[in-house]
């Protein structure tokens, strides 16, 4: 009894969370400028239902209030040193109301915002990340970005924890209690309605086609100008061609917040090729497949060659550095960006 307490509890803030999640949407979008500066277009949408809700003991007593534009300044000041909004503008839409609030940065690299990357162990504590810009001067092995481009990772405070993969021909770890897992299984329903109209998407798009990334880069052959960080809504379908959400071992893990499910891990690992799926990097699972990494590389602009190139020496071999290896001088007319 006491155990089935336990999970009671852990079930209520579940559904609680899924509640204030309910006909919510959030895109966010990190546009990098030619100057190494970047413009972040925030975009955050509430049904009525969420906006006449009224939590008992919740910090929020008027989820009205987070739509204006004091908060969006608190947020410009959590996003990072001299990040500044330069618009803001809320506006009734078809069943609710919508938020979009523009911040400009003067460097990506001092932007900071939530992780995407929510299955790692220790995400509740450790969840802020920088865009990390840079010049690459030698190409990196593995499919990584080559000598003359630019690159942009993601970078944590600290390294984040995640779960070893499981031993070869080692039993898995047992999961959880029966008893635990029918809870769950009961509130699936109601998660379901909750997740009604949900959307959650983070973007990055910089001042040129994007020539490669180890994360999700759809439509290769098409010269993308932008990538997905995490996108995910009530809509996107799972690998057999069904309903993402209507996969009951999907929704046993999101109830019970564990993003690093062996299913939802299997799920989404397909969605470098189907454009159907969530975009959804399960970093820190013991389940991911494995990733060359979350680079993301372009050609430097006029003003990033300028600042980072000019009078460099390039070397394109992948490995270790050698005496013999052949370097050349940086040139804007055979690397720089050209649109």
């Amino acid at each position: 009894m006491r155990k089935r307490l336990k999970v009671l509890r852990i079930s209520s803030m579940a559904l609680t969370l899924c509640a204030l999640a309910g006909c919510m949407q959030i895109e966010t979008r990190v546009k990098l400028e030619a100057d190494g500066s970047a413009t972040i277009v925030e975009r955050i949408r509430f049904s009525h239902r969420l906006l006449d809700m009224k939590l008992e003991g919740s910090p929020v007593a008027d989820m009205n209030a987070l739509l204006e534009k004091p908060q969006a300044e608190q947020r410009a000041k959590q996003f990072g040193e001299g990040c500044q909004l330069t618009s803001h503008e809320v506006k009734a839409v078809r069943g609710g109301k919508e938020a979009v609030s523009i911040y400009k940065i003067s460097d990506l690299n001092k932007f900071q915002y939530a992780s995407p990357y929510l299955a790692y162990l220790d995400y509740a504590e450790n969840n802020v990340i920088r865009f990390k810009l840079e010049p690459v001067y030698k190409s990196r092995p593995y499919a990584g970005a080559k000598a003359g481009q630019m690159s942009v990772s993601i970078a944590y405070q600290k390294a984040p924890k995640g779960l070893p993969a499981p031993e070869k021909d080692k039993p898995l770890p047992p999961g959880p209690a029966p008893v635990e897992q029918q809870v769950y299984r009961e509130l699936i329903p109601a998660i379901r309605d909750m997740l009604d109209g949900f959307e959650l998407r983070l973007t990055f798009e910089p001042y040129t086609h994007i020539t490669h990334s180890g994360l999700y880069l759809r439509n290769r052959q098409a010269k993308p100008r932008e990538i997905d960080l995490l996108w995910f809504n009530d809509k996107h379908l799972g690998k057999y061609g069904d309903s993402f959400m209507n996969n009951e071992e999907v929704m046993l893990g999101l109830a019970r917040l564990n993003f690093g499910d062996a299913e939802i891990a299997d799920q989404v690992g397909g969605g470098a090729s189907n454009d159907t799926l969530p975009v959804f990097h399960a970093y820190g699972s013991p389940f991911m497949r494995w990733s060359p990494g979350s680079e993301i590389a372009f050609a430097p602009s006029r003003p990033l060659f300028d600042k980072l190139f000019e009078g460099k020496e390039l070397n394109y071999n992948e490995w270790q550095e050698k005496p013999t290896d052949k370097k050349v001088k940086a040139e804007f007319e055979k690397i720089g960006a050209k649109e």
